[in-house]
Order: structure tokens, then sequence, then C-alpha cells
């Protein structure tokens, strides 16, 4: 039966709820809306999300369960060609790609559970992709931002300075556009055998990448549990390993057994305690997480009582660098920033939620990596390659990758139910800022009783940024929160600095959607970028 009109959805750009809600006013299902408004983010979004990239995805169904989508590509089968054991890949370029993911992902969640025809779904990101989108607003930012950097002979540079030089801007993306519509038209398996599979790869491995035919071919999405536990009365779900979507949950699991009585946001012992929990986490996740068959089991044990117990000993006493080693016994001790090589935090990935009128909910996050991928652009193809290895150590350890195995990803989306309030599920962009963000919405709400959208507006913190030089510990601190917050801050040992209007992109950009009892949608998009969130 064809879902009711109706809904509500909020994602990364104004076009993908636009499509979105087109979508659900046709009868589509929360899938449909999601795929058609991911569609448009790989046009509007060209920078951040895209078809040369990867993609999760959580579904609710009307009955209550809840599925997960692994849409992740694995490292190309001649990785170690490329990359000796012990050497991280580069940051950019040819060998930094992995198998893109995004287009098996939404092709499965479609098939799975979509209303309307994958080409009409796909329809508004193939019309923009011709006509071309305005270099304004963070899309221009980012184009001249990068352009420059570029290499001379880059299809990249050539098309975003072309662009550039055009009195109204617009970026024309023709050969995506081709793309889009045979994908839409033939299915995801027109994307990884015969003629693009085959230019992508001659591409890739002409600019001096190890990525062949048979990478795409044997690509598939893996349908999994999600993995959940309880914080104070709720029940959060989370993609499991290879995302460290479970850090998140074991953030939000040491945090409650703290029992701190706080629900202030900008309460400095409050932040204290939870950027704590954040050290302890992900050292914890990344000593022993990886792509193999008893990760999963790894997790759980993690959120375990024995584990949680354990963990929160002396957590409120100890110097905030020490608690950046795994606990005993777990793994090397390493520190987050050595194990995560390339989880980088930023304006980079990009997300969508949607909720249809039959009590469907569903999220797709999706990612190029860092900004604008490898910077590896296929004219033949219009595809921006993902920079997924970058970073990365080559070997088979915890958090390290090798040739057709997946790497760790921080990408994944999350749901929150609790008694008489609504089923929240969102995500946000960020890189490893994901589960700290994560971790404070929920908690706002959870904690403090907040609305969606008071709970995403609430000043936040992050700790850690990679991409800046001598940030990879350092807590940073909205101007909301204040020099008193920060003040007391050092004085428990963090290396804290309160950031100015042009570090928003460091506190993420979460979009969410929920269905309450009585099947009522909301919708809420952070203002912190660009997002917006709307109900049909």
């Amino acid at each position: 039966m064809t879902p009711e009109p109706g809904g509500a959805a909020a994602a990364g750009s104004p076009a993908a709820v636009a499509a979105a809600l087109d979508a659900l006013s046709r009868g589509g299902s929360a899938v449909d809306a999601a795929v058609a408004a991911a569609a448009v983010q790989c046009v509007v979004e060209f920078p951040w999300g895209g078809i040369g990239g990867d993609a999760f995805v959580l579904v609710r169904e009307p009955s209550g369960r809840v599925v997960a989508l692994n849409g992740s590509g694995a490292a190309p089968a001649r990785l170690e060609a490329a990359v000796k054991s012990g050497s991280k890949a580069p940051r950019f370029g040819p060998i930094s790609v992995a198998v893109p993911g995004f287009a098996d992902a939404v092709g499965q969640a479609h098939t799975r559970y979509g209303a309307l025809p994958l080409a009409e779904l796909f329809a508004p990101a193939v019309e923009l992709a011709r006509a071309g989108v305005e270099l304004s607003g963070e899309l221009g930012r980012a184009a001249e931002r990068v352009a420059p950097n570029l290499e001379s002979n880059s299809t990249l540079r050539q098309c975003l300075e072309d662009a550039l030089a055009r009195p109204d801007r617009t970026l024309a993306l023709p050969a995506l556009a081709d793309t889009l519509e045979v994908v839409a038209a033939d299915g995801p398996a027109a994307f990884y055998r015969g003629q693009a599979a085959e230019a992508m790869t001659a591409f890739v491995r002409g600019r001096g990448g190890v990525l062949d035919p048979d990478d795409l071919a044997s690509h598939s999405s893996q349908w999994v549990e999600p993995i959940t536990a309880a914080y104070r009365g709720a029940t959060v779900a989370v993609h499991p390993p290879v995302s460290l979507g479970c850090v998140a949950l074991l953030e939000l699991r040491l945090y409650e057994r703290l029992g701190l009585g706080s629900t202030d946001p900008g309460d400095p012992k409050r932040i204290d305690a939870m950027v704590r929990c954040k050290h302890a986490a992900l050292a914890d996740a990344l000593a022993v997480l990886g792509d193999d068959p008893g990760a999963a089991e790894r997790a759980e044990r993690l959120l375990s009582d024995e584990h949680v117990e354990a963990r929160v000993r002396g957590l409120l006493e100890a110097l905030p660098e020490e608690l950046a080693h795994p606990a005993a016994g777990l793994g090397q001790a390493t520190s987050p920033e050595q194990a995560a090589g390339g989880l980088a935090a930023g304006a980079d990935t990009t997300c969508v939620a949607a909720a249809d009128g039959r009590g469907q909910q569903a999220v797709i996050i999706h990612s190029l990596f860092n900004e604008f991928g490898s910077r590896e652009l296929d004219p033949a193809t219009g595809v921006l390659f993902n920079d997924r290895l970058a970073n990365q150590t080559v070997g088979t350890g915890p958090g390290q990758v090798s040739g057709g195995r997946r790497p760790l990803h921080t990408l994944h989306a999350f749901l929150v139910e609790r008694a008489g309030a609504p089923a929240v599920m969102g995500a946000t962009p960020g890189g490893r800022g994901q589960f700290q963000t994560n971790f404070q919405v929920i908690a706002n709400m959870v904690d403090g009783g907040m609305g969606l959208q008071a709970a995403i507006d609430a000043p936040r913190w992050l700790s850690g940024a990679p991409r800046r030089p001598g940030a990879d510990r350092r807590l940073h601190l909205e101007p909301a929160l204040g020099p008193e917050a920060a003040r007391r801050l050092r004085n428990r040992g963090h290396d804290v600095a309160l950031t100015g209007p042009d570090d928003v992109e460091l506190f993420g950009s979460l979009t969410a959607v929920g269905l309450g009892p009585d099947g009522s949608p909301i919708a809420a998009a952070d203002r912190r970028r660009e997002a917006v969130a709307a109900i049909l």
C-alpha cells in the first residue's frame, strides 16, 4: 500500500528539503524522500557528499523495527601495491580513493522501502546538475578556498574556476547528470559494472591509483542490526561497526553512570564530565574496532555494565590527556589522533532525515570524507571521488585498513525512543565531531526535557579539530558558553579555546525528524549552517 501524503524532512540545503517534500506529497515513503534529497545533495552540496562517496542509512519501520544499512566501500584490493604496510595513505589524490558506496546504498534502501520509481526520485538532481547551481554561500566559499590549491591540470580546478569566472557563477555538471540518469533508469548495477565502471577506474588508474573494475563489481552494501543502549529511560540506536556510532552510546553510558544532576548545557561541570566521557569512549573504541566479523560483538562489550563500571573509576580525577588512551587490556596505548588517522572534523559530509504519513522514518548520511574528497573529478562520468583512505594506516590491526577491507567511519545516524516523547532520528556532519554533537543533543533532550529544536540550538563544545594545527586535543567552546566557563574548564586541565563566528563549521549541522505518539511529525535543523527543516 502506498504511504499517505504527509510527513516531514530536514536536510543540509533547501533544495534537498524541497525534493524530499515533493516525494512525500506524491505519496512517497520516508526512504523515497531521503533518497530524492540525497541525490540533490550530490549536486548542491557537491564538495561534501556525492555519488563518489559513501552512505549509511537508518530506517524505523511503522512497526517500530529499526534496520541499518552500511553503505561504505572497501579499499581497493591492490592497496598494498601503492602503500606499504605500516605507512599512511595520502590525504588526497587517487590513492586515497575507496570504492564509492553511495549508489548501491540508496539503491538497496529504495528497493526495500521505496514506493515511487527511482527515476522520479533522481529527476530533481538530474535537472539541477544540467541547469547548474550558483556558487554562493557555503558552496561558493568552498570553491574559492579549494580551487587555487589544486594542481594546474586538475579537472576539478578547471571545473570550479570556469564556474567562478562566469557572471552568474553557475556550476553545471552535465556528465554527473548523465551518470545519475543512467543509475536512476538502470539501477545501481550500472554504476558498478559496464561503461561507467570502466570509465571511472580507467580515470583513477590513469591518475596513479589502484581502483580496478573488480573492486567496483564486488561491492555490496550490508544490512546490519543497529546497536542499542539504554540511557536514563530512553533507548538509543546507532549504526554498528565499521561505523563508530558506538562511541556516542559509550559516551552516554559513561555519563549516566557518573550520576551528575546538571541539565544546563553551559554548566562547566557538565561539560568537563562529558568531554572526559568522549576521550574515554573514543580511545576505547579505536583500540578494538575494525572491519571484521567480531567488531559488533566487541562494540557491545564496550557498552557492558562491567566495562562502563570499570571505566568511570577515576574518570573525573584523571588529567584529560590521560583519558585519550584506551582502558587497560583493550589495545595499544595510542592516542585517538594516532589511531583515527584520517578521521577528520569540519565542513564535510551531509545528511537528510525524513518521516512519512504512515509512520516510517529514515536518515541518510553520506560523505566524500574531506571537503571535495580526493579532489579527483572524472570528466567522463562527472564523479568526484572520495578520499576515504586519507591518512589511514595500512595494516590489519584495529583502526587500520588493508586491501578489500572497509576503513572505520565516523558516519552514523541515531534513533532516540522514550515513553511519551517523539521517536527522534537524526544525523550530523563533522567527522569525529559527529558522536560529540549527537551526544550533546541526545543528553539535552533526555536530561533536560528540551524539545528537538531547542536541543539542537543549545550551545556546544567540540573536543579536537584535526584540521587545525596543534588542535587535536583542544576543547573548542561556542561563544555563548562564555569566558567564565572557559576559565573553569582550564582549571580542570582542558586546553580551551573560545571560538568566533568563523568557527561555526566546527560544531556540526544536525538535521532530525520525529514522530509523536499520535503519529504527528516534527522536524528540526541546525541554524549553524544552511540546513532547513519543514513539515508537509
